[in-house]
C-alpha cells in the first residue's frame, strides 16, 4: 500500500514538473489555445488608439545642471481607447554613447484613455554631463510603443520632434538619460 501512495504521488509531482518546465508549449502541441498576455489585449469595449487620434508632447526644462522633462500623451479623439502601459519611453539619438536607465517601476499593462485624458512619464539628464574631455552637441528624439504595432513620437511645443543634448564628445564617456514608465499622474522626481 506505502508504495503504490509512493508511485501515485511521484507521479504527480512528476506530472506537475513537466508541465512547469514546459508551461504553455504543452498547449500549443497539444492544440489548445495558449493564454495570451494582458499587455497585448485592449480592454473588452475598446481597441488600441490610433498614433493620430494621440498628442504625445515633451517639455524640457533645466534646473541647477539638470534637464527634466515631462512627456504626456493625450487621447484627442472624441472615443476611448487603450495603449500599452507597461512599456518605457524609448530614446533615439545620433550620440554613439548615450545609455537609458529605466527608473522606477514598470506601468500597469495598458491605460484605457477617455477623451482629453493624458497619461505621464518623465526624462532626465544632465545639462553638462560629467566627461573626462570635452563635450558636443547631439540631438534626441522619444518615442512611446502605444500597442504592438504602433508608437508615437513626443514633439515639443514648436512641433519639434528633435531636441538637443550636450553629451560627452570622447566615445569612452558615457551620457546617461533617465527614463520612466507612463502613469496615471506626472511624475515628480
Amino acid at each position: 500500500m506505502k508504495k503504490a501512495v509512493f508511485a501515485l504521488v511521484a507521479l504527480v509531482l512528476l506530472g506537475g514538473g513537466i508541465y512547469l518546465f514546459y508551461g504553455p508549449e504543452l498547449h500549443i502541441r497539444s492544440g489548445l489555445p495558449t493564454p495570451s498576455k494582458a499587455v497585448s489585449t485592449p480592454h473588452e469595449d475598446s481597441s488600441f488608439c490610433q498614433p493620430a487620434n494621440l498628442k504625445a508632447l515633451i517639455e524640457l526644462e533645466g534646473a541647477a545642471g539638470n534637464i527634466y522633462g515631462i512627456l504626456s500623451i493625450q487621447n484627442t479623439s472624441t472615443g476611448k481607447c487603450d495603449i500599452i502601459g507597461s512599456n518605457f519611453v524609448n530614446v533615439l539619438s545620433s550620440a554613439r554613447n548615450l545609455t537609458t536607465k529605466r527608473m522606477g517601476k514598470k506601468g500597469q499593462a495598458t491605460f484605457l484613455l477617455t477623451p482629453s485624458q493624458t497619461v505621464y512619464s518623465q526624462i532626465h539628464f544632465q545639462s553638462g554631463p560629467q566627461c573626462s574631455g570635452s563635450t558636443e552637441q547631439s540631438t534626441l528624439t522619444t518615442t512611446y510603443n502605444i500597442s504592438p504595432t504602433a508608437s508615437v513620437t513626443f514633439q515639443d511645443l514648436m512641433n519639434k520632434s528633435t531636441q538637443s543634448i550636450t553629451v560627452c564628445a570622447k566615445d569612452t564617456d558615457s551620457t546617461q538619460v533617465d527614463l520612466w514608465s507612463l502613469s496615471p499622474q506626472p511624475i515628480n522626481q
